[in-house]
């Protein structure tokens, strides 16, 4: 289980690769050295080793970018094993000239037969592209401009018909005239619920793991005449398991916020925090820190969060096919 963290040198850098540190496993003492440390990765450390240290030690990751991570006095993480254990220590200069290294935690190595985090399926956030070669100066692409029409508001259908999109709900719009014709379309109506998409996309969709994503026909004007889209909608995904989850309460340091980590039983609770922070009229936000799926669908939506994440392997199949129109951003928390 995790240590309280332990200070084992603090000096100048040419001392702290020549000292050698003692550091008791299972009654046994080794002696070792920095450099017999390895950088501490999301793919060669076990998801519960993971977790316990976002929750004990409150490490985060480097630039959220998964190459490594760094302690909570913002130190990076290194690991070796000894006698079935995994040794963490995180170590570095804290200030010009002074280096710092830390005991981080001690975990026996049958926590390293629990899935890792951030395995295979590597996610990250898929956005519609706004860049102006892309979009030819025209951002959204397809706009809403029914006046005789109720239009269907993000929020509102988001939040109405979390299950999927109500049947005779219009799924039309205009696209603008100088708009260029990519395979993922901006919108600027039912952002929050999905994407626009030509059938490009979803003959690439239709061969991966999609369990709460549903495909609606739907139609783009160009000129005034008709041409058949889709529109890709992803309900907000009840496939986390809560219990071994970690959110985060942030707000604003001028108010006096101090981050504020906690586990939630499900999702009721969930969204119970959620309305209390609501209600409280404060700047506190609930962020994820560890998110734990049950199961690796390729494309899933956290709930009451507007982001849409897609698994490698399908980002890959964009990339072969040629896919245009869309941009992909790093994730902020881990994945399990």
């Amino acid at each position: 289980m995790p240590m309280n963290q332990e200070t084992l040198f603090d000096g100048d850098q040419e001392t702290l690769f020549a000292t050698t540190f003692e550091i008791a496993v299972n009654g046994t003492t080794y002696y070792l050295r920095a450099r017999d440390f390895e950088p501490l990765l999301s793919e060669n450390t076990a998801g519960d080793v993971l977790r316990r240290l976002v929750q004990m030690n409150e490490i985060r990751p480097i630039g959220y970018s998964f190459k490594g991570f760094n302690s909570a006095d913002g130190l990076q993480l290194y690991q070796t094993v000894r006698e079935g254990h995994l040794i963490v220590i995180a170590f570095g200069e804290k200030q010009p000239m002074r280096f710092i290294l830390t005991l981080e935690g001690i975990f026996p190595l049958a926590d390293q037969q629990s899935a890792p985090y951030l395995p295979a399926k590597r996610y990250k956030v898929l956005k519609c592209k706004i860049e102006k070669t892309d979009t030819a100066q025209t951002y959204p692409q397809l706009r809403y401009e029914w006046v005789d029409r109720i239009r269907p508001f993000d929020r509102a259908y988001a939040r109405i018909h979390p299950a999927g999109l109500p049947d005779d709900l219009d799924l039309s719009g205009v696209l603008r005239p100088f708009a260029r014709k990519t395979d993922f379309i901006s919108a600027d109506f039912l952002a929050l619920n999905g994407f626009f998409v030509r059938q490009s996309v979803v003959d690439i969709l239709q061969n991966f793991d999609l369990p709460e994503t549903t495909i609606y026909q739907a139609v783009a004007y160009h000129n005034k005449q008709p041409q058949p889209i889709f529109f890709v909608y992803t309900a907000p995904t009840a496939l986390i398991d809560y219990e071994l989850s970690l959110f985060e309460i942030t707000g604003h340091a001028l108010t006096g916020y101090k981050p504020q980590r906690l586990t939630l039983p499900n999702t009721e609770a969930f969204h119970a925090k959620m309305r209390e922070l609501v209600q409280s009229r404060s700047d506190g936000q609930l962020i994820p820190r560890v998110i734990q799926l049950k199961g690796r669908p390729d494309v899933f939506k956290l709930p009451r969060n507007a982001n849409f994440y897609f698994s490698a392997e399908l980002q890959q199949a964009f990339q072969a096919a040629g896919i245009t129109g869309y941009e992909l951003k790093p994730l902020q928390f881990l994945i399990g």
